[in-house]
């Protein structure tokens, strides 16, 4: 019996955005530059204070490292943003499918309609 990879066009693309997608920090950093912000360049120390206050649980300390050592990478390697860790600075490149993205989510998991 001979082996065949089973492979759908554009599988891998849709394997990597949910995955960008499946945790609410990495939510939360596209939301902010897709919706709050006209800007594609912030400060780490911004984008910790914005999460801190989106996620009341979340401190803004706790955010910076969760994001350096987690988060950001993991958005960087993937060709959403890139992380400058000298000078603290995160450059938001995006993805097409971004905008779209977050508001099926929104449509699908929670009560939130743009009507």
């Amino acid at each position: 019996m001979t082996t065949h990879a089973c492979h759908l066009d554009g599988e891998a693309e849709i394997d990597r955005l949910l995955d960008v997608m499946s945790n609410r920090l990495r939510r939360a950093v596209i939301y902010y530059f897709e919706e709050q912000t006209e800007r594609t360049v912030e400060s780490l120390s911004s984008l910790a204070a914005y999460l801190s206050a989106v996620i009341p649980s979340l401190a803004t300390n706790a955010a910076k490292i969760k994001l350096i050592h987690k988060h950001l990478p993991q958005l960087e390697t993937t060709g959403w943003l890139e992380f400058d860790g000298r000078t603290e600075t995160v450059v938001y490149h995006g993805n097409d499918y971004a905008a779209t993205l977050l508001a099926d989510l929104r449509m699908t998991f929670t009560d939130e309609h743009d009507d």
